[in-house]
């Protein structure tokens, strides 16, 4: 692992496994407040042009890229939506999907309600899909944490664990 520039919302690394080609994993924790996510938006645009390896960036984005992600009170606004499509577009990115339940955060809000929501995920550049073919996601289930921890696993035999606890 070659571990690239970083901040306090993304580490990024170059992996390279053996004898194959070396390719790109980033961790992301977006910014947490609406205003300011577009940072993270640009940040993510910024570093895409920088390496033309194989991409995928895994975290917690803080953002749905549809409405059906988010069910609950309070509903995203099209415009925190269309700034996260736009970077996944501006990145060359898809989400990779998921096995499990639909939503990965789940808190309690007003008279006894609850939001459910799919904020972790994994989104990943055309070669590295193809590369990996077989990868998924799981949603995992979480024991106390409003976030549940989810889990890519590219091959058989290869893992990455991200779990991530927000105290509020």
């Amino acid at each position: 692992v070659q571990i690239l520039p970083y901040s306090r919302y993304h580490i990024d690394v170059i992996i390279s496994e053996g004898n194959s080609d070396p390719w790109r994993l980033m961790a992301v924790y977006g910014e947490a407040q609406v205003v300011d996510r577009y940072k993270t938006w640009d940040m993510l645009k910024s570093i895409k042009p920088t390496s033309s390896l194989p991409w995928v960036c895994i975290g917690d984005f803080i953002e749905v890229l549809h409405r059906a992600e988010h069910v609950g009170v309070k509903e995203r606004s099209f415009a925190q939506m269309v700034g996260f499509r736009d970077m996944a577009d501006v990145c060359g990115l898809t989400d990779l999907g998921y096995v499990g339940r639909s939503w990965n955060s789940e808190k309690k809000v007003v008279w006894g309600s609850y939001s459910r929501t799919r904020l972790d995920r994994a989104l990943a550049s055309p070669e590295w899909s193809s590369r990996f073919p077989e990868a998924k996601l799981s949603h995992l289930t979480a024991a106390a944490s409003v976030h549940c921890p989810i889990l890519l696993q590219w091959q058989e035999v290869l893992e990455l664990y991200v779990s991530i606890k927000i105290s509020i």
